[in-house]
């Protein structure tokens, strides 16, 4: 398995590179946008330094259990942190899910969709996994057009443990693993 300390992956446009604690003001501002706060919701971070906490005490952690975690999305020509992608064992999810947001200035590049594609070929070739899970909140249409253009299919809806919103569940299973 891949230790995703060190690990990034390319696009043509695009890198992906493990979050960081030096990735707080990147986390803050993601999760406090508008479109964020809408379809994921408050996680309550009203801050740098409780974003720092955040990785410290969940994107990290995961890292080290899984391997993986969250990446920060850069623009590899300029280096800008543009949002973030990534893999992540969520609790009332059936494996392992895949999630990204982008900051407001960057929606509707294709961004998402080509972070998305580059993080599910690297689950599939390089973490050993065998099947994604994805979930949206049903008025959120671009992120249902990015899983769907992924190749994601809406099996259903769910809860999580934490939230009484039904949310729609898509799943992908590897090329080649297919019913």
């Amino acid at each position: 398995m891949l230790h995703t300390t060190d690990t990034r992956f390319h696009t043509d446009r695009l890198t992906l590179r493990p979050i960081m604690l030096q990735d707080a003001a990147l986390v803050y501002a993601v999760m406090n946008s508008p479109l964020f706060v809408q379809y994921v919701g408050d996680r309550g971070i009203v801050d740098e330094a409780q974003a720092r906490t955040y990785i410290a005490d969940n994107i990290l952690p995961l890292r080290e259990r899984l391997g993986y975690s969250s990446f920060v999305i850069l623009h590899t020509a300029t280096q800008e942190a543009m949002g973030i992608c990534g893999l992540y064992d969520r609790a009332g999810i059936d494996g392992i899910d895949l999630g990204y947001s982008l900051l407001p200035q960057y929606h509707g590049k294709g961004y998402a969709m080509e972070a998305a594609q580059r993080l599910v070929r690297a689950a599939f070739e390089n973490f050993g996994l065998t099947r994604l899970s994805a979930i949206t909140d049903p008025a959120n249409l671009s992120s249902q057009r990015v899983l769907q253009k992924l190749g994601f299919e809406q099996v259903g809806t769910t809860t999580l443990p934490y939230d009484h919103k039904a949310l729609l569940l898509f799943e992908l299973m590897k090329p080649g693993l297919e019913g």
